[in-house]
């Protein structure tokens, strides 16, 4: 196929011919596969498709991925330009990850608050643009497929059931909380008539025919679903002593895949428990170094548990109102953006807003998360204002920078703002890169002198804390068989955080093997090549200038990032590609 035929934004500053149509052609394959995904993306020609629910489509996805890896390996690195070169090399360790994922036949046993069915059509009906009534009968036509995505997703775990594959007591039950609360959400803030809410004024007779259609066509499926998890489900899942990993012995390497997915590196559970344990003791160290200076000649600044027990009970360390903690996070992130043009060459043009966590999600999930920018819409941070008592002052600044500026904002958007570079590059979920990045910025943040007082570095230390200990949390559970119990105990000895942070990060590491492990590892390479860097270039080291060899690529494998720095530090530094 002639070159001129083949979609730019997938082949995108790639030359060889070859390598072109792979990426074409992969590329054509992940969005008819993920059609929701496309229409985020801006590409419309599958907004009235779901996607085939079936067992079997999950199956030829995995032999899809096998065949365009079989076709990047009859392409030699030598043959390629060095930035093809450097496609190649993302593109296979993109597919790899993938297909770890496997072995692990989620699809037959995962279920938690962020992972099951109701979740999953919510945010695709929520996140659908609507921007007139001639938008509704896409989505509408999306929601009439899923019922039968529902039937084929219950049909699935009744065939893990039978294989003695099945989710964990406690995260069914807090799925049935879930879906309690969300089922139950008014109108005017369930996300199931989001499409009707986005419509222009005037146009109420088609709003109310959009939510009859949802409340006749997809709830009841979805009761139906809600009544099977716990009628059957249930009581068939597995007890608190073996509700990880750990726990289904017959999925073998899966966890061990799951490390190289999450980190792109080759380490064993082992090494990367001990590495936790020295972190913590570092970290630790810091904790009983800063103490003093904020609160004095007292038990609180010498003794570490009463340090932790401080932070994390006092009043005076807590939010009031929801609104504070959005005025904290919103303040948090326009001082950021002041202050990072004094170490980028280049800022992304999208910008980035401030919301709160949907109030139907926010009791079962994180502190914050970072929404991508999609067609329409640029990043947002959303914080979660659940509890506003429970939330912590002291950590709000560490927890802004990470999800929005100098963090993921700041790293996410430029990525999709690359100009030479393909599509699934500019997308690519690399977790240690994108994590690592993230948890590297928060210190980052101090160093631009983004923390007025010393009590907001002892929050920036409770998150260097909190990622050191998924380093050993992670692997306790999933490896040594630790219990839910266990692991929330382990993190409020060794932590400061919320207990309710603490009692929704377990039950997330739980249902998300290996993923948590790419924070500390990303941000200890990324350490670690800086500080390489500064030691060999010396004079000529400038801060702008290795940022820019970090994030113009989009995310790479840290193996791959680790060669450009070097790379880079070999030619003597300076600002890459003529900045």
């Amino acid at each position: 196929m002639p070159t001129a035929a083949l979609d730019d934004s997938a082949t995108r500053g790639v030359t060889h011919p070859t390598l072109q149509q792979l990426l074409h052609d992969h590329w054509e394959d992940t969005l008819k596969r993920s059609p929701t995904w496309a229409t985020q993306l801006g590409d419309h020609r599958f907004d009235d498709q779901l996607g085939d629910p079936s067992t079997q489509a999950i199956t030829d996805r995995f032999d899809a991925l096998r065949a365009f890896r079989t076709r990047a390996d009859t392409l030699a690195p030598a043959s390629l330009s060095s930035e093809d070169a450097l496609t190649r090399a993302v593109f296979i360790a993109t597919l790899d990850g993938e297909l770890a994922l496997e072995g692990c036949r989620f699809e037959l046993w995962s279920v938690s608050p962020s992972r099951n069915a109701v979740a999953e059509h919510a945010n695709t009906i929520a996140d659908h643009p609507v921007d007139s009534p001639d938008d509704l009968p896409a989505i509408e036509a999306r929601i009439a497929q899923m019922p039968a995505a529902i039937e084929a997703e219950v049909a699935r775990l009744e065939e893990g059931r039978a294989l003695d594959l099945t989710p964990g007591a406690e995260a069914v039950r807090r799925t049935l909380a879930f879906i309690d609360r969300t089922l139950a959400a008014p109108p005017e803030e369930s996300p199931f008539f989001a499409p009707a809410r986005a419509l222009p004024d005037g146009h109420d007779a088609r709003a109310e025919a959009f939510s009859e259609h949802v409340r006749s066509v997809l709830f009841p499926a979805l009761q139906s679903y809600r009544t099977y998890l716990e009628d059957t489900l249930l009581p068939a899942a597995r007890p608190p002593e073996h509700a990880t990993l750990a726990g289904l012995p017959t999925l073998g390497g899966c966890y061990q895949s799951l490390i190289q997915r999450h980190t792109t590196l080759t380490m064993s559970p082992e090494d990367i428990h001990a590495m936790g344990l020295a972190h913590i003791e570092k970290v630790h160290a810091e904790f009983l170094e800063l103490a003093p200076r904020v609160f004095g000649d007292t038990p609180v600044a010498t003794d570490l548990q009463a340090l932790f027990q401080h932070l994390r009970t006092a009043p005076e360390l807590r939010f009031d109102t929801p609104e504070a903690i959005v005025e904290t996070a919103e303040s948090s992130l326009r001082a950021a953006e002041a202050a990072v043009p004094a170490v980028f060459h280049t800022l992304p043009e999208t910008p980035c807003d401030v919301a709160p966590i949907p109030a139907n999600i926010a009791p079962f999930t994180y502190v914050a998360w970072y929404e991508r920018p999609a067609v329409g819409k640029g990043g947002i941070y959303r914080v979660n204002t659940h509890a506003p008592e429970t939330r912590l002052r002291h950590e709000a600044l560490a927890l802004a920078f990470h999800e929005s500026v100098p963090g993921h904002h700041l790293q996410i958007a430029l990525a999709q703002e690359l100009p030479e570079v393909p599509a699934f590059r500019r997308h690519a979920a690399l977790t240690a890169y994108l994590e690592g990045w993230a948890l590297y910025s928060e210190r980052l943040a101090d160093e631009l002198g983004l923390y007025p007082s010393d009590l907001d570095r002892l929050g920036m230390l409770s998150f260097d804390a909190w990622r050191s200990a998924r380093l050993v949390v992670d692997t306790g559970l999933h490896h040594y068989g630790w219990t839910r119990e266990e692991a929330e105990a382990w993190m409020q000895a060794n932590t400061p955080l919320a207990e309710n942070n603490i009692t929704n990060e377990v039950d997330r590491y739980i249902g998300w093997p290996g993923q948590a492990l790419g924070y500390k590892l990303g941000q200890v390479e990324l350490l670690r090549l800086r500080a390489q860097a500064e030691t060999d270039l010396g004079e000529a080291f400038q801060l702008a200038d290795f940022h820019s060899v970090v994030l113009e690529s989009g995310p790479v494998p840290l193996p791959v990032l680790a060669d450009r720095v070097t790379a880079w530090v070999a030619q003597g530094g300076g600002p890459p590609r003529g900045q």
